[in-house]
């Protein structure tokens, strides 16, 4: 088979194939940040954040102690008793976040979180190699290897073979008499172009071409290289 000539394209196709290939790269990310170990200067990072977390509650716990005597004494306000008691609220959440984290880094991601995350790559897996199925049925595919050539009317594409090259060569009528089939043929193209083949066919009668009767006698040349394309003029010699 040839290659590509067409590709039909399905927006809504595209797009979710494009979505679900972001999320497989993102799930698979996030999977290697999981399994990975964690670094020293993460756990240290934590370690400290724990300490300072630690610190500022003990701090604050004092401060709500105080402001609780004060406020029984009614020597402190609702409102500056209410807040003593949120900012020390606040400060054992954010300690007890920071413990969290710590322990997470130290115990690693638990089974349920690797499950999880497997189980989304493969349906991601899944839904990519169906939307590449339907995209192979979308695509239309020469099957013949060549050039495709002017659009004809009626059509998608006409491709034209290139591994062998038929030349046209408008031949007088009387030269054509002495022509056999299988006679060397060689042309010259621009750009230093050279080719060799035989005759294949030697026209059963004439034709006017420009202002001369002549036959047409075609060449087949092995074109491997695709050098010679499909219209292109070339100078043809005959072997006598």
């Amino acid at each position: 088979q040839g290659q590509t000539v067409a590709s039909l394209c399905f927006p809504m196709e595209t797009y979710q194939y494009a979505t679900a290939l972001a999320c497989l790269e993102t799930a698979k990310a996030e999977l290697r940040l999981l399994e990975a170990a964690p670094r020293e200067e993460e756990v240290l990072v934590a370690r400290s954040a724990l300490s300072t977390a630690e610190l500022t509650k003990s701090q604050l716990a004092t401060a709500e102690a105080r402001a609780s005597s004060l406020f029984a004494r009614e020597l402190l306000s609702d409102e500056a008793y209410e807040l003593a008691r949120f900012e020390l609220d606040v400060a054992r959440e954010k300690t007890k976040s920071a413990r969290a984290v710590l322990t997470m880094l130290l115990a690693g991601p638990t089974m349920e979180e690797r499950e999880a995350l497997q189980a989304e790559i493969a349906s991601l897996e899944a839904e990519l190699a169906a939307a590449a199925a339907r995209a192979e049925t979308t695509l239309i595919v020469s099957p013949i290897h060549g050039m495709v050539a002017s659009p004809m009317e009626g059509y998608l594409a006409a491709v034209q073979q290139t591994d062998t090259m038929i030349v046209h060569m408008p031949v007088d009528q009387a030269v054509s008499r002495e022509i056999s089939l299988g006679v060397e043929v060689e042309i010259k193209a621009s750009g230093g172009i050279r080719a060799q083949g035989q005759v294949i066919s030697i026209g059963q009668s004439a034709t006017v071409v420009g202002n001369k009767v002549a036959v047409i006698v075609q060449a087949a040349l092995p074109n491997p290289n695709g050098q010679l394309k499909p219209g292109m003029t070339v100078d043809a010699r005959i072997a006598s």
